[in-house]
């Protein structure tokens, strides 16, 4: 009877295993790389138009002004993006997106950004498949409270009912915050901002908490705002940013550069008013020369025009500006600017720097 060397059939069997795995492996990346999916930048850029997630109503952040456009701070910024990426800050499609909603519409590619004043927490930034990227506001947690309940502190709280907004940080920062503190109280939750204010005007709750600013905004549309106060405790952080999918860094760069673009352009000095002089001007200021893309080629390693800052500041302004028309002494809210102030001046507005 033949001798069989069985580990020789071992070895070719193991060898054209090893083949067809690779094969198989091969096919697939190619096959992969066939159908790989277009960048979010390439997307943009095909179809002419950002497509910006927003909040239509809130004054300040993000709403449909009086003239029915969209108007506020992250719509601002999709206008920065839209310059920076097609030379055009009209060049956008605001799409109103509920609080409930927010991340699996980012997530389903229904919009390019997510910029309706989000806060940045651990859970959205690991659970949702998105990306935060530069914070353009830092806020806290606060209550507003009719004066005649004679509530001056968040310990007058006990025993009250809260009207609250569901889905949101606010909800939980709300029950977390106080149930530390041992205060008792009634949540009264709404789907809809809308319904939230009617309930708090209607004295359905004795209280309504959301981030202070947006309290301010809120205050200021009230029948006789002088009846109400805004506590002057804070319960939470509340770092704005707007939002990306996480599977595109490049985009993610890109939104993130923008935002970085706008506050350098207030540290250096370069406003929407300045900006044509100093493009022009003869003196060879290095940090300028590069923010305009004189030097350093920064624009085309993001994947834009050299002029891709110029674009942002010329059409939408710097981040001062930015903030003065929408909430502070050009707007009709004038909330300080507090801890949005450049670092420079104490605040926690803080790039790094065009290198």
């Amino acid at each position: 009877m033949k001798h069989i060397n069985i580990t020789r059939i071992n070895y070719i069997n193991t060898a054209i295993l090893s083949t067809l795995i690779v094969l198989l492996v091969t096919s697939c990346s190619q096959h992969s790389n066939s159908t790989a999916t277009i960048s979010t930048l390439e997307q943009v850029k095909s179809r002419g138009y950002l497509i910006c997630g927003i909040n239509t109503e809130l004054p300040g952040f993000s709403y449909t002004n009086e003239n029915h456009q969209a108007a506020g701070l992250d719509v601002d910024v999709c206008r920065a993006i839209a310059a920076a990426v097609l030379g055009d800050a009209n060049k956008v499609k605001y799409i109103a997106i509920a609080s409930d909603n927010r991340f699996r519409k980012l997530q389903q590619g229904n919009i390019d950004v997510l910029a309706r004043n989000t806060s940045w927490l651990l859970s959205r930034d690991t659970l949702y498949g998105i990306d935060f990227t530069a914070i353009i506001y830092y806020g806290g947690q606060g209550f507003i409270v009719p004066k005649k309940s004679n509530i001056t502190n968040i310990t007058d709280l006990s025993d009250t009912t809260i009207c609250v907004l569901a889905g949101t940080s606010t909800e939980l920062n709300l029950a977390s915050y106080l149930h530390a503190k041992d205060i008792k109280y009634t949540p009264l939750v709404f789907k809809d901002i809308n319904e939230v204010i009617h309930a708090y005007e209607t004295a359905r709750c004795d209280a309504y908490t959301h981030d202070k600013a947006i309290l301010t905004v809120r205050r200021a549309s009230l029948n006789n705002p002088d009846n109400h106060i805004i506590l002057p405790q804070i319960i939470s952080k509340e770092p704005i940013s707007p939002a990306v999918r996480s599977d595109d860094a490049q985009w993610h760069d890109i939104v993130t550069w923008v935002i970085y673009a706008m506050i350098n352009a207030e540290e250096i000095g370069i406003d929407s008013a300045n900006i044509e002089s100093t493009q022009h001007n003869q003196f060879h200021d290095s940090i300028i020369m590069r923010f305009l893309g004189y030097e350093g080629n920064i624009g085309p390693k993001l994947g834009l025009q050299i002029n891709w800052a110029y674009n942002i500041i010329k059409q939408v302004g710097n981040y001062g500006e930015v903030y003065a028309h929408n909430l502070g002494r050009d707007s009709k809210t004038h909330i300080p600017r507090g801890a949005n102030k450049l670092w420079t001046d104490g605040g926690l507005i803080y790039a790094p720097p065009v290198l």
